[in-house]
């Protein structure tokens, strides 16, 4: 049978000085303030996920254990470039008296973005709210006819902003695809190294801190899944 079991051997430091066989394998986190997990898989993968009060980072790559030392190398990866765009609008009827703007906003990957605000005007460069999504991420704008063009915004918490021009007048059907904001959520692909001094580790947790770092160790216990 095939298990992703990932084995790192190493001094249990806070319990003997003797070595001894530590099996890691499955996700061990923290919660608080902040939160952080590392997942091992494999021979020597994982994937780390990390939530900081307003922003969150994500990664993966491979592991090294070297004594009372982890270390962590995040995969190296060159930009992907976008391929969807990041708004769509689609004309669906001339309108009458006033137009009707059916909007979603969604993430890129498909996931509804609750409560995006949407601006709109006349010129990009004087938008002013115009409405608010609802839980599931729908709005509907009503615009006044006598417009040429008409310019709609879509920006979230945590989200890049995204935009879109609405060419003439008319009933339209836009979508809204927003991009994670790099300051909230970054995703770790310039092949860095995090280097962890462990003090104490077991099946169940670790005890381990970030090298240079000015704070105490942190407990990283084992999450076990729901049923066992």
């Amino acid at each position: 049978m095939n298990r992703n079991y990932f084995f790192l051997y190493f001094l249990l430091l806070a319990t003997s000085a003797v070595a001894q066989p530590v099996d890691l394998q499955g996700t061990y986190g923290y919660g608080g303030l902040g939160a952080e997990s590392f997942t091992f898989v494999g021979a020597d993968s994982f994937y780390y996920s990390g939530f900081f009060c307003t922003w969150g980072q994500s990664g993966r790559g491979t592991v090294q254990s070297r004594g009372d030392r982890l270390f962590f190398t995040f995969e190296m990866q060159k930009p992907q470039p976008a391929l969807l765009p990041l708004a769509t609008a689609t004309r669906t009827g001339s309108g009458g008296v006033v137009d009707t703007v059916l909007i979603r906003c969604i993430d890129t990957a498909g996931r509804a973005v609750a409560y995006a605000t949407i601006r709109s005007g006349l010129t990009s460069a004087d938008l002013r709210n115009g409405t608010t999504a609802d839980s599931s991420g729908f709005a509907r704008l009503l615009l006044p006819r006598g417009y040429a063009v008409y310019h709609l915004e879509a920006s979230a918490v945590s989200f890049s902003n995204a935009r879109v021009t609405l060419p003439r007048p008319g009933n339209y059907t836009v979508t809204f695809r927003l991009p994670p904001h790099p300051l909230f959520n970054q995703h770790i692909t310039d092949g860095r190294v995090w280097e962890y001094e462990m003090e104490y580790v077991s099946e169940w947790e670790l005890l381990m801190r970030r090298v240079g770092s000015r704070g105490p160790f942190v407990r990283f216990k084992k999450k076990v899944a729901i049923g066992r």
